[in-house]
């Protein structure tokens, strides 16, 4: 459940990314390899949303101040 205040927008939209990369890489990944392969994908899913997550943290501690 998608929280709607503000505050929590970046929070909101990392983890609804992190989902959406993380189902179809667990489905591919561990069809192909097996367990160890979806450790990769879980690992995979949450290096590909870390520029997301730092942006989030740098518009709501720093962009605000200005």
């Amino acid at each position: 459940v998608l929280i709607a205040k503000k505050e929590y927008f970046w929070m909101n939209v990392s983890l609804l990314m992190n989902v959406t990369l993380l189902i179809p890489l667990l489905i591919y990944f561990g069809s192909t390899g097996g367990l160890q392969s979806a450790v990769g994908g879980v690992l995979l899913s949450r290096i590909l949303i870390l520029p997301v997550v730092g942006y989030g943290l740098w518009k709501t501690l720093y962009a605000q101040r200005t």
